[in-house]
């Protein structure tokens, strides 16, 4: 996010003070979780994205990934109906949503579940990315909307991915 100090300052004040809504405390909770599980495969110098994707395709089989997009599949239709923007460029750019739209094109181009659930992850990175850097607002409608989307993504996948992979003793996955 570019911008002067005191537009800086504004946005922080409203992270201090936005209230009680738990998807905007619960996201980074889930997401933390999620990357410790996904470090167990990320490869050294390797995209975030591609370990997060990754995860998915090692821990999950066919039906595990199946009954996830079962659960999630009402957020996972608003999430794409209007995929994020890369905010590290202007909206107006055509490269803003260049990442997401590839991303939902391989999630509605798969039969296959676990590629599918691998896409919708792919999509939940790059809000957590608009997010952690900063350029999310929580006064935003349209943010808004984008965490109420993803954080029952998480609530859903990450407990199940943790209970996967918690059965792998001394298996390195690398």
């Amino acid at each position: 996010m570019k911008g002067t100090p005191h537009e800086h300052a504004l946005l922080a004040a409203k992270w201090l003070h936005c209230g009680d809504d738990s998807r905007w405390s619960d996201f980074p909770r889930y997401w933390m979780a999620f990357n410790a599980l996904y470090n167990a495969v990320r490869e050294n110098r390797a995209p975030e994205v591609d370990a997060v994707t990754k995860v998915i395709r090692l821990f999950f089989d066919a039906p595990a990934a199946q009954d996830c997009l079962t659960n999630i599949g009402p957020y996972t239709a608003a999430l794409i109906a209007l995929p994020p923007g890369d905010d590290r460029f202007s909206p107006t750019s055509p490269n803003y949503r260049q990442k997401s739209t590839a991303f939902v094109s391989q999630f509605q181009g798969s039969a296959d579940p676990v590629e599918r659930l691998a896409a919708v992850m792919a999509i939940v990175y790059l809000v957590r990315c608009n997010l952690m850097h900063g350029s999310k607002d929580p006064t935003v409608m349209r943010d808004q909307n984008l965490v109420a989307a993803c954080t029952p993504i998480l609530a859903v996948l990450v407990p199940r991915l943790e209970n996967i992979m918690y059965g792998y003793h001394d298996v390195p996955v690398r």
